[in-house]
C-alpha cells in the first residue's frame, strides 16, 4: 500500500486557502514590526543543535532525525530554528547589519517523537527571532508581535502565559 510516513500529512490543495490566510497574517504582522524572512536549509550539522540545546535535552538525546553521511559528517533534520538562524546570524555576517536583526520564519520542522493526532513528526511552525540586543524591551516586543499576529489571524480570545527559562546558574 502507498501512504506517507507515519506522523507526516500532505497539505491537499483544499486546505491551501487557510495556510495562505495564516501565511498573510504573518508577512502583514512581520512587515508592522520591520522583521524580515529568513529561509534556512533542512539540514544542518548536528553539532549545531547539539551546540544550542546540549547534550543532554530530549531534542538532541530523543527527538532528532540524525544521520551520518558517506563520508562521516554527522547531519540533522532540523527540529527547531533557533540554532539555524543564530548559524546564518554568524556565518553571513548579520553582526555588521543595525541591532537587532529581526527575523521571521514559516518552516517544516521535524522530530522523532510518538506522533499521534496533534504531534506530527513534521510540522510547521511560525517563528520571530531578534539577535544582537539584550533586554525586556525585546521581549515585549516579541509578545506584542504574538498579539498582533493573533489579531490579524481573527482570534478574539486567547491568553498569554510568561515564563522564562531564568539565566545559566538557574537552568
Amino acid at each position: 500500500m502507498i501512504e506517507s510516513l507515519k506522523g507526516m500529512r500532505d497539505v491537499l490543495p483544499q486546505d491551501q486557502p487557510y495556510w495562505d490566510f495564516l501565511e498573510e497574517a504573518l508577512k502583514t504582522t512581520a512587515q508592522h514590526f520591520s522583521f524580515l524572512r529568513i529561509r534556512t536549509p533542512a539540514l544542518e550539522k548536528t553539532e549545531n543543535f547539539v551546540r544550542s540545546a546540549g547534550r543532554q535535552t530530549d531534542p538532541v538525546q530523543k527527538e532528532m532525525y540524525s544521520f551520518k553521511t558517506k563520508l562521516g559528517d554527522s547531519l540533522t533534520l532540523k527540529p527547531e530554528n533557533t540554532a539555524s538562524v543564530t548559524r546564518s546570524y554568524i556565518e553571513n555576517g548579520m553582526k555588521s547589519w543595525a541591532q537587532p536583526v529581526k527575523l521571521y520564519y514559516f518552516d517544516a520542522f521535524f522530530r522523532h517523537e510518538r506522533s499521534s493526532h496533534m504531534q506530527l513528526r513534521q510540522f510547521h511552525q511560525i517563528g520571530f527571532e531578534q539577535i544582537g540586543l539584550e533586554g525586556s524591551a525585546i521581549d515585549a516586543e516579541l509578545i506584542a508581535v504574538a498579539y498582533y499576529f493573533l489579531n490579524a489571524t481573527g482570534l478574539d480570545s486567547f491568553e498569554f502565559q510568561v515564563n522564562t527559562l531564568g539565566d545559566s546558574a538557574c537552568q
